[in-house]
């Protein structure tokens, strides 16, 4: 490895002089070190030329759409705004970004009338936003819209977010089923013995990360543990470390979430993605629905 980075030192110094002969180099000043807030401000800069340069692609366009998402990015919870136009090809690219501590209703308002603003102020129309079903973000864009006197801001159209709203059947199904309840605290339960370093050993594998806040994640475990049941029951019933009051079979009920699980899972990454067409949704829906007669448990 070192020696082919001493030929690539050595034909890169080749072509620099070649396609440079009148220019001196100075190897000391080149290895200087710049400070960390001249690397931000380059960093900055280059960002915002960027910007300029891809906004373009929107501008004076009368069908652009933000799409917007609340999550959280190394322990920073923000709020993040994507613009999109529908053409051939699809051009998508990061608005803004808004940081705060509470996400209550007039957060929401007040992001969406800085955000809408700025759309306006880069000549750029917006005729829909999509949006989660939070309560408090529905609210915001309901409160700031109603506070306008501008007819293009009223006629414009929230569309939520289907994605999300299979988030909300999800947790809907674990409120009014006891059988899911059940089988997903049987699953995390095993998840959190599973996940220590003594059944990594064991197992000779590691369970994926639970994420509370992406319930899609759950079906990755479930496949997990219900390809390695064998040692995992072993490991289990060895060490003895589930209470009286857990079955420890890794048996049917685990089988039947993860095949009605896992139809979810597919209906949200076929939502999810930029070329899905929403006249699609009703046939996909129905599609989803004849899967799922199959299961009868």
């Amino acid at each position: 490895a070192m020696r082919e980075f001493c030929l690539y030192l050595l034909k890169e110094g080749y072509n620099m002089a070649r396609n440079f002969p009148n220019d001196t180099f100075n190897i000391n000043k080149m290895l200087d070190p710049i400070s960390e807030p001249k690397v931000a401000d380059s960093m900055i800069q280059v960002a915002e030329n960027e910007f300029d340069n891809k906004i373009q692609k929107f501008q004076k366009k009368s069908y652009c759409v933000l799409l917007c998402d609340a999550g959280t990015v190394l322990k920073l919870h923000c709020l993040h705004f994507i613009i999109a136009l529908y053409d051939d090809p699809i051009n998508i690219m990061l608005f803004d970004t808004f940081d705060g501590e509470e996400f209550n209703s007039e957060f929401y308002s007040n992001c969406f009338s800085k955000v809408i603003e700025k759309a306006l102020s880069l000549n750029i129309h917006i005729c829909s936003i999509t949006t989660d079903n939070l309560r408090a973000q529905i609210n915001g864009w309901n409160t700031y819209i109603t506070t306008t006197d501008s007819p293009y801001l009223q006629a414009m159209y929230r569309v939520p977010c289907f994605d999300h709203m299979i988030n909300l059947v999800f947790k809907d199904i674990i409120k009014r089923s006891e059988l899911f309840s059940k089988a997903i605290n049987k699953t995390l339960q095993i998840l959190k013995e599973i996940r220590k370093p003594e059944c990594f050993e064991f197992i000779g594998s590691k369970c994926p990360t639970y994420s509370p806040t992406r319930w899609l994640y759950i079906v990755d475990i479930l496949l997990f543990i219900l390809n390695k049941r064998n040692d995992i029951s072993s490991f289990i019933e060895i060490g003895n470390i589930l209470n009286d009051t857990t079955d420890s079979i890794i048996g049917s009920d685990i089988e039947f979430l993860y095949k009605v699980l896992i139809l979810f899972k597919i209906y949200s990454l076929i939502v999810e993605k930029n070329d899905f067409q929403i006249f699609n949704i009703v046939p996909l829906s129905r599609d989803f629905y004849d899967d799922m007669d199959i299961y009868q448990y």
